[in-house]
């Protein structure tokens, strides 16, 4: 239950406490105070789309807030690290005047989707737009299955798990079938690629040793000329000349030997000197190791060329390595491996989707019986409520048959040829007889307005009878409603409030008079500012508005005494367990 709205900065409204509570809340005002804006701003709470122009002229952001006790227990348990205390929660939505959006939970900042989440489960809104969705054979199964209860619901959930898993079943079923003989087609190309690359039997990173010897192969007489060169200044030939570097070494080393005796520092010099010459010898034998390598054979050339060449053809189909050849290899194994099993996997898709089939029929057989009962209960307390609400003779047919098994699906059906989607094997519709001897029709097509908004009024009262919700509100719900009809409105809303917080935004003074609490917004103009007050009004100020709402004018005598009447009906039409002669003894004249 909502105890307490409070609105800033939202269209006209520059600053608004709404004190909320138990029973039936009215909301009235001239035409263009305001109420919408109230009504936007329970919008926000409910995490519907922020709209920047909601934000007040000259203001930098809109502000909506609301306490909310939660009594249920099983909300508390799921909401426990919400911030309750007390069972109460603080709610809030903020909007700047550049777009930008923030909710609140307990105080703590949540996605917009959160706050939605919530407050789903506490607040409903029912508006003139919803009277056309009840002609809407969706929105007739799901008040259905509301007013069925836990049991029905839980049968519907099952049904639909069952649905989505045999619809992913079929379409993976499709994809296997459409796609066959692509598939063949593509394992062949695979499979012949794959042999290709397993006859080349490439090794990771050949192509740059391939490089190297082809390089060298083909410059074997450069490569020989130049380690002759080398060997010559080295000294590792036997046309040396005394000035090559093996003898200059040993000329400096026996220099420096023959004065060690005069100078020990010179022996150290000496004996690098020493190393040097080994290390001259070592690297002659390199070379000679090196020269006897080269082979200048034209045959090993043209049998390097080859290989590049295989290797040159595979990497412009499969890759610009060896490596990225070997991965594609790998990749398209696990590719023709997986189609394999995919076409091991079909039989036992399709036993599967029998199997869930089975199961769905059960679970339907049981959500079908289920829906059958509730709709002859609902049947007897709305065509019961609609006598009261100034439809004498009016009735509601609820039929629950079997859904068409030609009807679209992108399931196939069973062999029964039973239909079936997401909600079950049933198609809900809702019949309306007008009056006695008149013929049913669907709501869509055999309602007027007015007749849709006490249909829907009196769908609430039955369905809040077999589950009570936290909080109804109702936009203009007594919509082309008026006279008596407006009364027995007013009066089944205060039934309603019984059990369920209910606020109304109505025109409708027959409406207005059966309130527990009774807001009024009114616009007011200072210079060249506007804005939007709610108040509470009791007592002779309640009488002036429900009389303005009967007359256009609060003062008018016969309006006054009007509205006293319907006061005192509304007083008389209490009962012990409303709230209603508590709050309206105030309205009594002194």
């Amino acid at each position: 239950m909502i105890e307490e709205l409070r609105i800033r900065g939202v269209g006209v409204i520059e600053e608004a406490t709404l004190p909320l509570g138990p029973g039936l809340t009215v909301l009235t005002g001239e035409t263009g105070a305001g109420k919408t804006m109230v009504l936007s701003g329970i919008g926000l709470l409910l995490g519907r789309r922020a709209d920047p122009a909601l934000v007040r002229t000259g203001m930098d952001r809109a502000l909506v807030e609301g306490i909310v006790s939660v009594s249920r227990e099983d909300l508390l348990a799921k909401w426990e690290d919400l911030g309750i205390e007390d069972g109460q929660l603080i709610i809030g939505r903020s909007i700047t005047a550049e777009g930008r959006s923030r909710a609140f939970l307990g105080g703590r900042s949540v996605p917009v989707a959160t706050l939605a989440e919530v407050t789903a489960e506490l607040v409903a809104v029912h508006g003139q737009s919803d009277q056309q969705r009840l002609t809407q054979p969706a929105r007739q199964s799901d008040l259905l299955d509301t007013f069925a209860g836990t049991e029905v619901l839980a049968l519907r959930d099952e049904f639909t798990v069952a649905y989505d898993r045999l619809s992913a079943i079929c379409r993976e079923i499709a994809d296997l079938r459409a796609g066959g003989r692509e598939r063949e087609l593509e394992m062949e190309t695979l499979a012949r690629a794959l042999a290709e690359i397993d006859a080349a039997q490439i090794v990771a990173g050949e192509e740059n040793e391939l490089d190297v010897n082809r390089a060298r192969l083909a410059n074997v007489s450069s490569l020989r000329d130049a380690v002759a060169e080398a060997q010559a200044c080295l000294g590792g030939t036997d046309a040396g000349d005394g000035d090559d570097v093996l003898a200059m070494l040993d000329t400096a080393a026996k220099a420096l030997e023959r004065v060690r005796d005069l100078d020990a520092t010179t022996a150290p010099i000496a004996e690098r000197l020493r190393q040097a010459t080994r290390e001259v010898i070592d690297i002659l034998g390199e070379l000679g190791h090196y020269e006897s390598a080269l082979d200048g054979d034209p045959n090993l050339l043209a049998a390097l060329e080859e290989r590049r060449s295989v290797l040159r053809g595979l990497m412009k189909r499969y890759g610009a390595t060896t490596e990225e050849i070997l991965e594609w290899a790998e990749s398209a194994r696990s590719r023709v491996t997986g189609w394999s099993s995919l076409e091991d996997r079909l039989p036992q898709l399709e036993a599967d989707a029998v199997g869930v089939v089975q199961k769905m029929l059960g679970v339907g057989r049981s959500l079908t019986a289920g829906r059958q009962e509730a709709a002859r209960r609902l049947e007897q307390l709305v065509s019961a409520e609609l006598a009261g609400l100034a439809m004498a003779g009016a009735s509601i047919e609820v039929r629950v048959e079997p859904r068409a098994a030609d009807s679209p699906s992108p399931l196939p059906r069973d062999l029964s040829g039973t239909g079936y989607g997401r909600g079950g094997c049933d198609a809900v519709s809702m019949w309306l007889t007008a009056h006695a001897g008149a013929p049913a029709r669907p709501l869509g097509a055999g309602a007027s307005g007015g007749e849709l908004s006490r249909i829907m009024l009196a769908l609430e009262v039955a369905i809040a009878g077999s589950e009570p919700a936290g909080t109804l509100v109702f936009d203009e719900v007594d919509a082309g409603v008026g006279g008596r009809a407006a009364v027995e409105v007013g009066r089944r809303l205060a039934r309603l409030a019984r059990t369920t917080q209910v606020l109304v935004v109505t025109h409708l003074p027959q409406v207005a008079a059966f309130a527990d609490r009774h807001l009024v917004v009114e616009k007011a103009a200072t210079g060249k500012v506007t804005a939007t007050t709610v108040r509470v009004v009791e007592g002779d100020d309640r009488r002036r508005e429900i009389a303005r709402m009967l007359a256009g004018l609060e003062d008018s005598e016969a309006a006054t005494t009007h509205a006293e009447e319907l006061l005192q009906l509304a007083r008389e039409s209490d009962t012990p367990e409303t709230p209603r002669k508590r709050a309206q003894r105030s309205t009594r004249p002194a």
